[in-house]
């Protein structure tokens, strides 16, 4: 019997429809997704990104949700005190 840790499945052994499954249920993988989330600055509270993981396992379309977190960002930073834009 051989057990498989996250990082020895590939792409090629996690069909595309189950990835973003597989990274909610993996805590390792959660883990290295929020670190990399704080590491390049995405604004996204864990709260939010935990969101985003759930929309994104329900189907929400990619482009279509990063496009609005793009758009609701941009409208916190203009209505944040102290913002000069």
């Amino acid at each position: 019997m051989t057990h498989q840790s996250d990082r020895d499945l590939n792409k090629d052994e996690v069909p595309k429809e189950k990835a973003l499954v597989f990274v909610h249920k993996s805590e390792t993988m959660r883990v290295a997704l929020f670190g990399m989330s704080e590491l390049i600055n995405t604004r996204l509270s864990d709260e939010a990104l935990e969101i985003c993981l759930e929309l994104l396992e329900s189907g929400v379309h990619p482009k279509a949700l990063a496009d609005l977190v793009l758009h609701t960002l941009e409208i916190k930073e203009k209505h944040t005190p102290g913002h000069c834009r």
